[in-house]
C-alpha cells in the first residue's frame, strides 16, 4: 500500500482549504402559533419548517419560512428567518429587503440597515426607498428620508406614497407651497387617500384658503381608499398568505383588477373557513354575476342578506353588521341577479330597497327607470330618471327623458 503523504495534508490544512462547518440554527416559533385554528396556515408553517429542517443551510428554505411568517404578521420570527437567509446568501437583494420589512414595525434602526444593504446591491427598486424613508422618519432622520423619497419618485413617477411623504415632510418644515405641490400630486395618483386630504387641509389653512381646507378636512373623514404600490416582491408575500384574511384580500384585489375568475376562487376559499360573513358573500355574489353564474350569484347575495344584522337587532353569532352603502350595493346586485332570472317583480323590489337605504344610489334610480319603462310605467320611469340625474348629472339622461316622452305622445 502506498504511504499517505502527511506533509501534503499539512499544506492543505495550512492553506485553509478545510471549510468551516456552517451553523445549524434553531427554527424560530411564532408567537401564539398554538392558538391558530386555520388548517391551511398550520399546514403551510409545518411544510416550510420541515424544508428548513431538511436544508438547514439553504437561504431559499429560510426565506420561504420567513415568507410564511411575515405574510401572517409574525414579524419577529420572520426577521430571524430572513437574517439567516441573508447570512447564507449575502448578495441576494430580496433577503435584505424582506429583513427590512420584517423589522420596520419594531426596530427602525435595524430596518434601515437592511434597506441600505439591499440598495447597495440594487439601487433601482423604488419600494426599498419608500419603506426605508418610513424607517428614517421613525429615527427622525428627515433629510435622508427626503433623499430616499426623491429617489423613489424618480424611479416610479406614479408612486403616490413618495409624493405623500414628501408632502408631509414639507408640511412639517412649514414649506407650505412645496407641500401643496407634493400632496396634490399624491391625490392625483391616489384620489381617495384620506392622509393626503388631511395634510392638504392643514396646508390650505396655512396658505389662507379656508374653503379648500374645509373641503379637504371633510374628505379626510371618509374611509381611505388605497391604491396599492407597485411592489412585485411584496406580491410574492401576498400569494404566500393562506389565512382567510389573505383569500379575502386577494379576492377584493382581483375584483378591482378585473381578474374575476381568480376573485371567485379566492372568495370561495375564504368562505370555506368562515361562512358567516355577509360582506364576503356580497363580494362573492358580485364576482359570480360578473362571470354570468347568475343562479349561484343570487344564492350568494341572498346568503349575504340573511346574514346582515339590522341596526336595531341584537347581536347574534349568525349575523354581522354592514355599512348602509354595502347594504344598498347588496340590494342593487340582488336586483341585477333577479333580472338575469327574469324575476322583474323581485328586481323592482330590490332596487326600491336600495334607494330606501341610500337615496343617492344612482345605479338603483337609473335601473329602476329602465325597468319601469320596459313595463310601460312611463311616469315612474321619468320620475326615476330625474332622480338619477339629480344624483349624477349624466348628459345622456335629459335626451333619454325626452325620447320617452316623445314615444309616449306617439
Amino acid at each position: 500500500m502506498k504511504p499517505i503523504c502527511h506533509s501534503s495534508m499539512l499544506v492543505f490544512l495550512l492553506l485553509g482549504c478545510t471549510p468551516e462547518p456552517q451553523p445549524i440554527y434553531p427554527i424560530p416559533q411564532p408567537e401564539n402559533l398554538d392558538k391558530v385554528e386555520e388548517t391551511r396556515v398550520l399546514l403551510a408553517v409545518q411544510e416550510a419548517q420541515q424544508e428548513v429542517g431538511d436544508k438547514p443551510h439553504s437561504a431559499e428554505a429560510w426565506a420561504n419560512l420567513g415568507k410564511i411568517y411575515i405574510a401572517h404578521d409574525w414579524y419577529e420570527a420572520a426577521a430571524v428567518c430572513y437574517g439567516h437567509a441573508a447570512e447564507f446568501d449575502p448578495d441576494e437583494f430580496r433577503w435584505h429587503f424582506f429583513l427590512g420589512r420584517s423589522h420596520i414595525h419594531t426596530d427602525a434602526a435595524t430596518a434601515i440597515e437592511s434597506f441600505e444593504r439591499a440598495i447597495a446591491i440594487d439601487d433601482n427598486y423604488a419600494p426599498a426607498y419608500i419603506y426605508g424613508a418610513l424607517a428614517l422618519r421613525k429615527l427622525q432622520r428627515f433629510d435622508q428620508a427626503k433623499q430616499y423619497l426623491r429617489r423613489a419618485a424618480k424611479l416610479d413617477s406614479k408612486n403616490p406614497y413618495a409624493q405623500l411623504q414628501l408632502g408631509e415632510l414639507s408640511l412639517m418644515d412649514k414649506q407650505f407651497e412645496t407641500a401643496h405641490q407634493h400632496l396634490q400630486q399624491a391625490l392625483k395618483l391616489n384620489p381617495g387617500q384620506s392622509e393626503a386630504h388631511s395634510a392638504l387641509a392643514q396646508v390650505n389653512m396655512a396658505l389662507g384658503d379656508k374653503p379648500k381646507a374645509m373641503e379637504h378636512a371633510q374628505a379626510a373623514r371618509l374611509i381611505s381608499t388605497i391604491t396599492p404600490m407597485e411592489d412585485e416582491l411584496w406580491a410574492e408575500i401576498q400569494l404566500a398568505g393562506v389565512s382567510r384574511r389573505w383569500f379575502r384580500k386577494r379576492g377584493n384585489q382581483y375584483l378591482r383588477d378585473g381578474k374575476i375568475k381568480e376573485a371567485v376562487h379566492e372568495f370561495a376559499v375564504a368562505l370555506e373557513e368562515d361562512p358567516i360573513d355577509p360582506e364576503l358573500w356580497l363580494n362573492y355574489g358580485v364576482a359570480l354575476l360578473r362571470v354570468k353564474r347568475v343562479a349561484e350569484a343570487r344564492t350568494a347575495l341572498e346568503r349575504s342578506l340573511a346574514q346582515t344584522r339590522p341596526a336595531d337587532a341584537p347581536i347574534s353569532p349568525d349575523t354581522r353588521s354592514m355599512t348602509s352603502a354595502d347594504i344598498a350595493k347588496l340590494y342593487v346586485n340582488l336586483a341585477v341577479a333577479a333580472i338575469g332570472q327574469k324575476d322583474l317583480k323581485a328586481a323592482e323590489h330590490h332596487f326600491k330597497e336600495a334607494l330606501k337605504i341610500n337615496s343617492n344610489s344612482f345605479e338603483a334610480a337609473f335601473n329602476l327607470a329602465l325597468l319601469t319603462s320596459s313595463q310601460g310605467q312611463i311616469s315612474q320611469a321619468i320620475f326615476y330618471l330625474e332622480k338619477a340625474y339629480a344624483i349624477r348629472p349624466d348628459p345622456k339622461i335629459p335626451s333619454l327623458i325626452e325620447k320617452i316622452r316623445r314615444e309616449t305622445r306617439l
